[in-house]
């Protein structure tokens, strides 16, 4: 647990250009160890959709997408992989998007093989964040979903999706053939926005 701790200090640190919390103090409380993080005034997503009723358009969802991606692709280019980018931890701050919490994050590794991925939330590989992602888009999009029947059904379903926008969702959530790197989704990202109506 100890190492733990000063892993995420050091990242923290390490991705001191990036919109996360910055480290202000760190030390010794009679042996025990802290450190102090800089607050983030802002509203996390959870808040927003669920406490506040935000919604959200099929244009503003893939916008946010897009600006999450370029944030987490500089936390990869650190060679840390967050592994925890859910609704409570992406902020919202005066317009602006947030990442909080990198006690699960971990260093990338370089050697890990992705055939016959078990579970995409743990990798130690860019994959798990771009898994993740999957699922925040999911949820932003859903913000203006009424359901017409109680019928449990599959997003897929549900949603009524155009083609391009379910398959970069699917190879987000590793279903088909999954994207390896930021890049390569943000590559795909930006023809699917230029179709889709502001």
């Amino acid at each position: 647990g100890l190492d733990k701790f000063h892993q995420e200090v050091e990242f923290i640190k390490q991705l001191s250009n990036c919109p996360v919390p910055s480290i202000i103090a760190q030390g010794l409380i009679k042996s025990s160890p802290f450190y102090i993080m800089s607050y983030v005034k802002g509203k996390t997503f959870e808040q927003a959709l669920f406490e506040d009723g935000l919604t959200i358009s099929t244009y503003e969802a893939f916008t946010i997408i897009e600006t999450l991606l370029l944030i987490v692709k500089q936390v990869h280019e650190n060679q840390v992989v967050h592994r925890d980018l859910r609704i409570p931890n992406i902020l919202i701050v005066n317009g602006q998007i947030h990442i909080i919490d990198f006690g699960l994050a971990t260093k990338i590794d370089q050697e890990i093989s992705i055939l016959n991925i078990k579970n995409p939330k743990k990798i130690a590989h860019p994959i798990s964040d771009l898994y993740a992602i999957g699922h925040f888009l999911l949820f932003l999009l859903y913000s203006t979903y009424n359901p017409t029947s109680k019928k449990s059904c599959s997003w897929q379903e549900e949603l009524q999706l155009p083609l391009e926008q379910e398959q970069f969702i699917e190879q987000l959530l590793t279903i088909g053939q999954p994207f390896l790197s930021c890049d390569e989704a943000l590559e795909h990202l930006y023809k699917i926005k230029q179709r889709i109506p502001i």
